[in-house]
């Protein structure tokens, strides 16, 4: 079997990274909205050079 792409492999160097963010999101108790979801809606438009980014549930 030929391996198509490995995930963990992947993302391994960033791993401390996304467990630091986890736990303080998880400690937070803002799952939906708060100041993660707000940070990333204004760096993803900056990103994009747009006025507005909007965070939604449908993960699509």
């Amino acid at each position: 079997m030929i391996e198509y792409e490995n995930l963990g492999k992947l993302n391994q160097p960033f791993f401390e990274e996304y467990q630091k963010s986890f736990a303080e999101t998880l400690n937070s108790g803002w799952y939906i909205l708060g100041n993660n979801v707000k940070n990333f809606e204004e760096e993803f438009a900056d990103y994009h050079r747009s006025a507005y980014c909007l965070g939604v549930a449908s993960r699509t």
